[in-house]
């Protein structure tokens, strides 16, 4: 079995520059580590899976008033 690192995980051109996973078991690890503070999610064009911070980076994405 591989251990990925996530700093060191090959990047993703069409999602942000999000670390790639190359299964939902591996990015469950993470998500797991984080006590559930993350979120995976499968790449929508197919490079694996991301993981995502919903308290920080979806909160980023709301349009202040």
């Amino acid at each position: 079995m591989i251990d990925w690192c996530y700093s060191t995980a090959s990047r993703c051109c069409h999602c942000d520059q999000r670390a790639c996973f190359p299964d939902e078991r591996t990015a469950d690890r993470f998500v797991t580590k984080s006590e559930r503070r993350l979120v995976s999610f499968a790449c929508p064009v197919g490079n694996g899976w991301h993981v995502i911070y919903p308290a920080v980076e979806l909160k980023a994405s709301v349009p202040r008033r």
